[in-house]
């Protein structure tokens, strides 16, 4: 076995799209391969969906590439960091492996710069699918970030987590509204989440407000891969279409 990362250079060709191991390929010890190719089958699966149902234009499935190549970069680094680091190619990087090793006995600085591999993480996209911000945020998931869980408490007095109420949802896009009592007018066929006293959950422990750097009236336009397309501090039906629209690839 020889060590080694590479990728595709383009992960669709013609009309075959290439995903996982067969798009790229990254060391075992960096354990980032079979996380990497779900991701790719969570990206790719909702474009292809609205493609062959042409709701949305071939030219989305470009974004595929675009968001995956640049996903697969990012673990091929990181995996190369750690095979680096457990198995030097030079006196150099053995020397920094010894010193690490050496620290971490004795400080937490050092235990945490031991690169034993790192699992994968949610990559950020850098997409045109995103609509850019056009409010304050002093924090909370960009557009192009993977969305937050957070526990909640259901109407019927039920415990529930948001990624579990976003799946049962359906798999298309959906808006997050945290609520001040006035709802969105919104497109057929966009699925809403509420969150406030009188709506469909509650955020009993703050901790939904606090990770989307939400207030009243806020409100996250998310992707049916999970990740945030849009957000507005007060969403209107035009702000909520145009986003919309990007994100299926339609302007």
């Amino acid at each position: 076995y020889k060590f080694q990362c590479r990728r595709m250079d383009r992960f669709i060709h013609g009309r075959v799209i290439f995903a996982g191991d067969a798009a790229h390929q990254v060391s075992p010890f960096g354990a980032r391969g079979a996380n990497s190719g779900l991701e790719d089958a969570e990206n790719l699966s909702w474009k292809l969906d609205r493609v062959l149902r042409r709701v949305s234009p071939p030219s989305l499935l470009e974004s595929y590439h675009t968001e995956r190549s640049a996903a697969a970069d990012e673990n091929i680094r990181e995996s190369t960091r750690s095979t680096d680091f457990m198995a030097p190619n030079s006196d150099q990087e053995a020397r920094l492996r010894k010193a690490v090793l050496s620290l971490a006995r004795e400080t937490e600085f050092g235990k945490r710069m031991v690169n034993a591999g790192r699992l994968s993480v949610p990559s950020v996209y850098e997409t045109p699918l995103s609509t850019v911000d056009g409010d304050a945020w002093a924090g909370g998931p960009r557009p192009g970030t993977s969305m937050p869980d957070a526990p909640l408490l259901a109407r019927s007095g039920d415990c529930m987590y948001l990624t579990e109420a976003f799946i049962r949802r359906g798999t298309g896009f959906m808006l997050l509204e945290f609520g001040n009592g006035a709802a969105t007018e919104t497109l057929e066929g966009l699925g809403v989440i509420r969150i406030g006293s009188e709506d469909d959950f509650r955020d009993a422990e703050g901790l939904a407000g606090a990770r989307y750097d939400a207030a009243p009236g806020t409100g996250y336009l998310l992707r049916p891969d999970g990740y945030v397309a849009a957000r507005f501090r007060h969403p209107t039906r035009t702000a909520v279409d145009a986003a919309l629209a990007r994100a299926s690839g339609l302007n």
